[in-house]
């Protein structure tokens, strides 16, 4: 028994003699660290600048603050004037600017009103027509939703209810305490998981599926080390039928180390889950990660050969994996690399199955290729 540890042990020591694994260790940290300074920066994909007409207008000032105190996809910005916002677009600091008028509310009120023409009174100033500005007005319009429903009640009531003995304010105190407990749509994903309730930054969210990249990353680099090793003649003593075992030890010690780094990362950028589940996640992950860089070596078995195909396997991943998408139309291609299993199972225990089948499938792979490769060295 203190045979096959020492051997393990002595394979793990090996590892941090190599820059390239060191290399990969040290990034997990740093990775992490960038994508947590820059999440508390000022960021967005559509920058929109926002203006008032009159500073001391409260419903205007109530809608900026809420734009402006929210994390999003959005970046908000306050200019000091209408004259501001609009330079603002001008010269390319912004996208777009909403420009809010003077008397917010009796705005809203012509514009609720029933018989009413429905004149716009928001101003909205765009470098350009794009999918991304147009979704940036549906929050605009959203956020107004709130401001007249009630003035459109209110209009309502008086309206169709002429002998009503209430008092706006009293109407109002009803609209808000009426609660209705049905629901029209249920949505979510199993990537909408909140560990504070408060909705991930987006340039955190990404980073689970950052670091799986990076320990497959890893596996593919420990399958280059052991192949430089079988050709040095460093398991030469081992019989070419129990070599797959070897090759599965090193990549394995290698991908283990770097799943403890993660776990680590994971808990201190405040995304990790429950620690019963990402210990689970990450230690089926390391065994997919093994078995896919085991049967990538069966594949490819010229070392230049495999080398060459780590950065296209990276970039795959990359694109198909939900790591910064998910989209619906790579996901059968996405199925294929081990991130995908991992990314998801933290949110779902169905994804830890899928893992389980995944490996399996894996397994069965290199079984195979393991008995062609022996049954056509025994022909020879």
């Amino acid at each position: 028994m203190q045979k096959p540890f020492k051997w393990l042990l002595m394979l793990n020591k090996r590892l941090y003699k190599k820059a390239a694994f060191v290399t990969i260790m040290l990034f997990i940290p740093l990775c992490v660290f960038a994508l947590g300074i820059a999440a508390e920066q000022q960021s967005g994909f559509v920058s929109i600048v926002l203006a008032r007409e009159d500073n001391a207008d409260p419903v205007s000032t109530e809608l900026i603050n809420s734009f402006l105190s929210e994390k999003s996809l959005v970046r908000f910005t306050l200019a000091a004037s209408p004259a501001e916002a609009v330079s603002e677009v001008k010269s390319g600091g912004a996208d777009a600017a909403w420009i809010f008028p003077t008397d917010m509310k009796s705005e809203i009120e012509k514009y609720a009103a029933i018989g009413s023409n429905k004149k716009p009174f928001i101003k909205v100033i765009e470098r350009e027509e794009n999918v991304f500005l147009r979704l940036t007005r549906e929050k605009l319009s959203a956020s107004l939703f709130g401001y007249s429903a009630k003035v459109r009640y209110i209009d309502f009531a008086r309206t169709n209810i002429p002998d009503i003995d209430l008092t706006d304010a009293e109407l109002i105190d009803y609209f808000d305490n009426v609660s209705v407990s049905e629901e029209l749509f249920t949505i979510g994903s199993v990537g909408d998981f909140d560990t504070d309730g408060q909705g991930a930054n987006y340039l955190v969210a990404p980073i689970r599926g950052i670091l799986a990249i990076l320990i497959m990353l890893c596996g593919m680099a420990a399958t280059i080390f052991y192949m430089q090793d079988e050709r040095s003649g460093t398991f030469a003593l081992v019989k070419s039928k129990n070599r797959i075992y070897v090759s599965a030890a090193c990549v394995m010690i290698a991908v283990m180390n770097i799943a403890a780094v993660t776990l680590l990362a994971l808990f201190l950028s405040g995304i990790a889950t429950a620690f019963l589940n990402e210990l689970v996640s990450l230690i089926l992950y390391a065994l997919c990660c093994t078995a896919f860089c085991i049967l990538l070596m069966q594949i490819f078995r010229n070392l230049r050969l495999f080398a060459a195909t780590i950065p296209l396997f990276v970039i795959a991943a990359g694109v198909f994996c939900p790591v910064f998408f998910d989209l619906r139309q790579t996901a059968v291609v996405g199925h294929l690399f081990p991130p995908t299993y991992y990314i998801n199972a933290a949110y779902s225990n169905s994804y830890k199955l899928y893992m389980l089948l995944y490996l399996a499938a894996l397994t069965a792979l290199i079984i195979a290729f393991q008995w062609a490769r022996n049954k056509t060295r025994c022909k020879k």
